[in-house]
């Protein structure tokens, strides 16, 4: 007789996959997102922005102020939005 494998058997792979898709996901999101969510903030919340800015954002603050190569890339940002 043949073995039948059960197809709804998931291997340790794709939980392993998947938890380094959804990881990258979510640092992607995460360095793109201070500019969008700092203009929603402006507008609507502007008593909010420094402290969203000094609190969930500090590791991009720190890299910013510490790393060219992160300034010029938000700096591309803000032209690019032309929101500086």
């Amino acid at each position: 007789m043949s073995e039948q494998h059960d197809s709804s058997e998931t291997k340790p792979i794709d939980y392993l996959t998947r938890s380094l898709v959804f990881t990258l996901l979510a640092f992607v999101i995460y360095v793109l997102s201070p500019l969008p969510v700092l203009i929603v903030v402006e507008l609507y919340l502007p008593e909010m922005a420094e402290t969203i800015e000094n609190g969930f954002y500090a590791p991009i603050v720190y890299c910013y102020d510490n790393f060219e190569w992160v300034e010029a890339f938000y700096d591309w940002q803000f032209e690019l939005l032309g929101w500086y």
